[in-house]
């Protein structure tokens, strides 16, 4: 290896570390494998793969992000399918994908991984296999693979595979997956001799083929015999041509194996002994001709290239008829066969129209094939079920549900089984339809059957079967899929003519037995006779593309024609069917209507009732007494419905005729245009408020209308596409958005209107990466995707060395001073992650001295294994770097209307430079560091990196260079509003909402909260009509620019902050609020802690069903802990509670100790979600939604606000605490907390007293209650000190807020009393002790009342 790599003395150390895994994979997979036999060390055998694979990329660079896999890795490690190609840049890629989509939209592309491929090509004889398919193999293993094109010189040689795809098998029995070759391989090791260039076939090594040149081969094929000639000629010996349309070893029809002596121990290529092979052979020119031929192969080697689907040419074999009369042909010692090249098989003839009764009376042709064309008469019954891949149990929400022994997987297979009697005129029969025809026989198309399959998941195992005339289930009759299954197996759709393709199975006939038949309140007892049985099924398929076009044919035909299942079942089931695809099998399909054969490698089973005899004469006598019992059971039925609509009308008519006679004695009744008194105003309990529905009936009412499958429908169609603000696609959803509110009959929508200055990429300059030398001349440029950037980034380029900062925290720098790191004029690098937005990152990095900033994603924190549902090594995340939200441009203060404001921009704008970049890139910059080690806990993941925090690099002299040239441009944000009227108190408003744009597909980021709130406006808006009356408003809000930092919310504040603490009781952000389906995380204000209580007690556990929220969080610990979390600065409901003063939560479901790790990337797709979740998106999307509906239907039902207002007594209780204990050196500086004990104690018995009034006031008491309210609203507002400028530091609020004048900034600034004492500046201390103080004990003296309340010496 070192001889190896010692030949490349200008790489990097990642470069470096490639080629040495090229070589080992060399070394331990390929050389022992072809070594012996091409006679190359492994050093020249290394250097030719990297010649070839340097040729193939078409660069002289390495293509380091690429991983050597063997053959065994990519069966055991690739779960997924996957693409891999090392001739197509991200760009082609990207294209073709499109282009793939867009021909079948319902599919989606394979995603791309980066894995480099090279084995054997072989048709499996020297991997043990003796199916005669192509395979790919290597010295850990071999792999099925399909080739688009092929040639037999391809055979026995080492490949590089450029373009290929793996498609991975789930399903019991079958092998982990196969390849579908895309390109031609590339030869590794040329042939030593050229082509003749009078077209001489070249002779493969360890091939019995002949070299024959192209007018001798073509002057030999004219004298050549066809198949068609051999089967009626009378030659002993005859030279006939052919194409192989199937090959098997007679040790197969015995059940023997024959012996197989490996290729990396022969000298001479692969050698079997006591071989007998049986070829069967196609005339070319007439497919149906076909013709069998035995080769002994027992004393020569084995002839490779014996394909099905190669065309050959057999010298001297003996022509011989059997007994039956059937020609054959044997070898001769002087036999010869040459394989001439590959072409396609032409389908063979389809089998003659058959009769049910023919076959059933004619044992003679009991294993002929034959077509029959039959009328479906009935579904016996239908059986959908998902069996776990491992253990064959049921498996139901992807769990396995075998429990004696356990069983863990969590992959699972969907079948399917029909039973359904067919006739034909001549004789009945059973049919048995497996998965991969029943789609054909139910006409479903491709989205209703991958419906089915995602309903069928949830409880695992469906049956619906025949009782008399109608389809029934013993189960949840009154489930909609099994209404639907039972409307659709009884409907004209699926009784109709149908063409099968099938064989009479043999068995041993059997004497008719008894059974016992009940008709009502009768039992008989009959003789069945046993049925015989047809097996059917026919050659694969060739056309990929054919069960898309029969479902989109089969969507046709339902479109153009009235269904009569949908008459049945109304517009909601078939919606529940048709979302977009999800996990489940594809189905192909075996049967056709009309006529035909399909292309299928399915099996039909039938079996034939024999024709009516004196067996069964008594089961003729009992069909003729059932008819008569059914008819009686009709005639009583219909006599039951004549009688009760006899009475319903005899009851009406006489209630109206009371009514109008007796309708002027009542007082009550008051006629039209009379007028009610003014002095005699209505009650609070007449009033149309909050008292028509009890709490019980609206909660019962949001879990029966929440629909979880308009929730998986509308993430796909949200993420469909990039929508970034101010797009073509950004401006479409918005209006689709508003289509959507004003269709579900809200009382008001509208539209807020903003001009925010905005920061893209720029359309001409890209931003770029260099490495460059120490007097600033580019070395080389490292490539950046111009779709990664950080917004609001400062313009312009850096140069200097690189730092490792970690995850660029406040206490990473201090860790890199107390090691003597040289920062200034340094560039930082920087991990994504460490609970710290990219915006405090880049202000910790200005603040410590360096000049710009690179983010990374460490493997360590985010997984970056596609197989594993994870980042490619190129991906970047992005994100803004603005230290705020809102339009920085108008800080403070809304942008309405495009007016020109004074020239002023925010204060937390960045002042360096600032660009995400891929782990590929990091790795690249990081592995050339020297200095100091990192210390304890830094150590990341990047392969081939020594952690290690520089700045300096290992070749002397060596900086980066980076450039940033983003644009800012004004764009027109547009917020959808839509709102629904409180009856009582309409204005104050509970406010839920979402944001809508995103810079890539954003299924995450955007589509799961705007799906959400689309679906709590129209289960609210169904409430509205089933008599909910909230007692106040409901706001729904569909944001703009929220990747900018919520500009839209934030404009939206600043426009109405002086009015919104009066009016927004409380906001809820459901943003990024599907993460995953472990845990619950609520980042909220401590107001709305005690709403969380209440509603996980009622809400069960997405993915423990049966088990509430609740309960699994105390059994791990306590709910508080592990649910309640503190606001952070990125959330959407961040700006409501820190600028606004509004209680504010954010719910999300994530993954414990696994991060989702697409957000804000261009992979953040509904497919990916899907993935994770193993299908369950709409689930975890409607328990969010019913989570927030719960909190939602308490705060607008409820007269007084149920918010906990005695909660931020804890937090000024620590500070107390801290005080306390730093007491002594307080004295000396003479400072006394006093203060702050006495605005803790007012605000704790201010708050507890307001909690007594309202206890022992009378809630009904309209005014009290307004009073009591206002109050309780106004807390959150209380803490935003009016001591700060809201231009300067907007976020005013003393314990979530950022700034000198919070808590926060007040307990670290008290720790350096005892920690750092010299840096403690008292002047600084009293002002923030006196700000929070006085903010405290304004909050205290507003939430005791009236200033007659408030008694206190301040």
């Amino acid at each position: 290896m070192e001889e190896f790599t010692a030949r490349f003395t200008d790489c990097s150390g990642v470069e470096r570390a490639w080629l040495q895994d090229l070589y080992s994979a060399v070394r331990d997979r390929l050389h022992p494998a072809v070594g012996a036999s091409l006679r190359v060390p492994v050093e020249q055998l290394a250097e030719a793969v990297l010649r070839i694979v340097r040729r193939t990329v078409g660069s002289q660079s390495l293509p380091v992000s690429y991983t050597c896999v063997s053959v065994s890795e990519l069966l055991s490690r690739q779960r997924t399918s996957c693409c891999s190609s090392l001739t197509w840049s991200t760009g082609q890629y990207r294209e073709r994908a499109k282009e793939a989509e867009q021909a079948l939209p319902s599919h989606k592309a394979l995603p791309r991984t980066n894995l480099l491929l090279l084995g054997l090509l072989c048709d499996g004889r020297a991997s043990g296999r003796r199916d005669g398919f192509w395979r790919v193999r290597d010295v850990t293993g071999s792999v099925h693979c399909e080739v688009l094109k092929s040639s037999p010189l391809w055979l026995g040689k080492l490949m590089l595979f450029p373009s290929w795809n793996y498609i991975s098998q789930d399903a019991p029995g079958q092998e982990s997956g196969y390849l579908e070759l895309i390109e031609c391989p590339v030869c590794v090791i040329p042939e030593p001799t050229a082509p003749d260039p009078a077209g001489t076939l070249s002779e493969v090594i360890g091939w019995r083929i002949h070299t024959l040149t192209q007018s001798l081969l073509c002057a030999q094929i004219q004298t050549l015999m066809t198949v068609s000639d051999v089967l009626h000629c009378s030659s002993d010996v005859v030279s006939f041509y052919g194409i192989i349309s199937q090959r098997i070893t007679l040790q197969e029809e015995r059940g023997q194996t024959a012996g197989v002596q490996s290729l990396i121990n022969a000298k001479d290529g692969v050698v079997e002994r006591d071989l007998r092979v049986r070829l069967t052979l196609q005339d070319s020119e007439a497919p149906d001709q076909s013709l069998q031929v035995y080769l002994d192969l027992s004393q020569t080697p084995y002839i490779p290239g014996l394909i099905a689907g190669a065309t050959v040419l057999l010298h001297d074999f003996q022509r011989k008829v059997s007994v039956v009369r059937n020609v054959y042909c044997c070898s001769l010692p002087m036999s010869c066969v040459t394989v001439t090249g590959f072409r396609s098989l032409e389908p063979r003839p389809p089998p003659p129209m058959m009769h049910l009764g023919r076959w059933a009376r004619a044992r003679a042709e009991q294993s002929a094939a034959g077509r029959v064309r039959v009328h479906v008469v009935c579904v016996l019954s239908l059986q959908l079920k998902w069996v776990c891949s491992l253990c064959g149990s049921v498996s139901r929400q992807a769990a396995c549900t075998r429990t004696c022994p356990p069983c863990d997987s969590t992959s699972a297979v969907f079948q399917a089984e029909a039973k359904v009697a067919v006739d034909d005129g001549t004789g009945e029969a059973q049919v048995w339809f497996s998965t991969e025809t029943v789609t054909e026989l139910l006409s479903l198309g491709l989205t209703e059957w991958e419906g089915i399959q995602r309903h069928v998941r949830v409880k695992g195992h469906f049956r619906v079967y025949a009782r008399g005339r109608n389809m029934v289930c013993d189960v949840d009759p009154d489930d909609p899929l099994v209404r639907y299954l039972c409307a659709l197996c009884s409907s004209s759709a699926v009784s109709r003519q149908l063409c099968l393709t099938c064989t009479l199975r043999p068995h041993r006939p059997e004497k008719a037995h008894l059974r016992k038949v009940t008709r009502g309140d009768r039992e008989f007892l009959t003789k069945f006779p046993q049925n015989e049985q047809l097996v059917g099924g026919v050659s694969e398929g060739t056309d990929r593309g054919l069960s898309v076009r029969k479902a989109r044919q089969a969507d046709d035909r339902r479109s153009a024609a009235p269904d009569p299942v949908e008459e049945v079942m109304g517009d909601p089931v078939r919606r529940l069917l048709t979302g977009a695809p999800g996990g489940g099998a594809q189905a192909d399909e075996g049967v056709e209507e009309g006529g035909g054969t399909r292309d299928s490698r399915t099996r039909v089973e039938m079996k034939l009732i024999q024709p009516r005899s004196e067996d069964s004469s008594e089961a003729g006598l009992t069909n003729d007494i059932t008819a008569m019992m059914l008819r009686q059971q009709v005639n009583r039925r219909k006599a039951v419905l004549y009688l009760t609509l006899t009475g319903l009308l005899i009851f009406t008519t006489a209630f109206l005729l009371g009514y109008v006679s007796f309708r002027g004695m009542c007082r009550l009744c008051v006629e039209e245009g009379e007028m009610v008194p003014v002095e005699d105003p209505a009650g609070p309990d007449q009033s149309t408020g909050a008292g028509v529905m009890y709490l019980g009936e609206l909660r019962d009412m949001l879990k029966k209308y929440l629909n979880e499958e308009k929730i998986e429908s509308t993430v796909r169609r949200v993420s469909r596409a990039t929508h970034p603000t101010g797009s073509a696609e950004g401006n479409a959803l918005a209006s689709e958005i508003l289509q959507n509110f004003q269709k579900l009959h809200m009382d008001h929508t509208w539209t807020d209107s903003h001009y925010a200055t905005l920061q893209f990429p720029s359309r001409t300059q890209r931003n770029a990466l260099w490495l460059v030398d120490a007097e600033g001349v580019e070395l080389e440029e490292i490539p950046l995707d111009s779709a990664d950037y950080c917004a609001y980034s400062a313009m312009g380029t850096a140069t200097g060395g690189v730092v490792y900062v970690n995850y660029a925290r406040q206490e990473d720098f201090e860790q890199l001073r107390a090691l003597g790191v040289a920062l200034n004029g340094s560039i930082a690098m920087a991990r994504v992650g460490g609970g710290v937005s990219f915006a405090e990152k880049v202000w910790h990095a200005q603040e410590a001295g360096l000049v710009g900033i690179l983010f990374y994603p460490d493997p360590a924190d985010i997984p970056q294994d596609p197989r594993r549902l994870g980042l490619h090594g190129n991906a970047a995340i992005s994100e803004h770097v603005h230290l705020g939200s809102g339009d920085p441009f108008t800080p403070g203060f809304p942008s309405f209307n495009h007016t020109q404001f004074p020239p002023t921009q925010s204060s937390g704008l960045p002042l360096i430079p600032a660009q995400p970049i891929s782990a590929n890139v990091a790795s690249k910059l990081l592995s050339q560091l020297v200095g100091v080690a990192c210390p304890r806990g830094w150590q990341g993941r990047l392969p081939y990196v020594r952690c290690v925090v520089g700045p300096e690099f290992s070749v002397g002299g060596r900086r980066v260079r980076m450039a940033v040239y983003n644009s800012m441009s004004p764009v027109l944000l547009n917020n959808i509003f839509a709102s629904i009227e409180g009856k009582t108190e309409p204005d104050q408003y509970i406010i839920m909402g979402a944001q809508r744009d995103a810079w890539g597909p954003g299924a995450v980021k955007a589509g799961v909260g705007t799906a959400v709130l689309l679906e709590l406006a129209r289960t609210f808006g169904t409430m509205l009509q089933n008599g909910f009356y909230p007692r106040r408003s409901l706001l729904f809000v569909s944001w703009d620019a929220g990747e900018f930092g919520n500009v839209g919310a934030t404009e939206w504040l600043e426009g109405y902050l002086s009015m919104l603490h009066l009016k927004a009781v409380a906001y809820f952000s459901l943003d990024q609020a599907v993460m995953g389906d472990d845990a619950l995380s609520a980042y909220t204000s401590p107001l709305l802690a005690d709403l969380i209580e209440g509603a996980i007690k009622q809400v069960d556990h997405p993915k423990h069903s049966g088990q509430s929220i609740l309960s699994l969080a105390e059994a791990q610990g306590g709910w508080r802990s592990r649910i309640v979390k503190p606001l952070y600065l990125n959330s959407g409901a961040y700006s409501f509670t820190a600028f606004g003063g509004v209680p504010a939560m954010e719910l999300r479901f994530h993954e414990e100790g696994r991060v989702y790790p697409f957000v804000n990337t261009q992979l953040d797709s509904a497919e990916r979600v899907q993935e994770l979740l193993q299908g369950r998106l709409g689930v975890v999307g409607r328990t969010v939604g019913e989570l927030v509906g719960l909190m939602v239907l308490k705060l607008a039902h409820d007269l007084i606000l149920p918010l906990d207002v005695t909660c931020y007594s804890t937090a000024a209780l620590r500070l107390s605490a801290q005080l306390n204990q730093l007491s002594a050196e307080l004295q000396v500086r003479g400072l006394s907390p006093q203060w702050v004990y006495r605005a803790r104690g007012d605000y704790s018995r201010a708050a507890k007293t307001l909690q007594e009034a309202i206890k022992n006031t009378d809630i009904q008491d309209e005014r009290m209650a307004r009073l009591y309210n206002t109050r309780i609203m106004r807390v959150e507002y209380y803490f935003l000190s009016q001591y700060v400028s809201v231009v300067e530091t907007p976020f005013r609020h003393v314990l979530h807020g950022r700034g000198d004048h919070t808590l926060s900034a007040l307990t670290e600034h008290l720790a350096l009393l005892r920690s750092q004492p010299q840096l403690f500046n008292e002047a600084r201390f009293r002002q923030q002790l006196a700000l929070f103080t006085w903010t405290l004990q304004g909050a205290a003296n507003a939430l005791s009342g009236d200033v007659w309340n408030i008694d206190n010496p301040f």
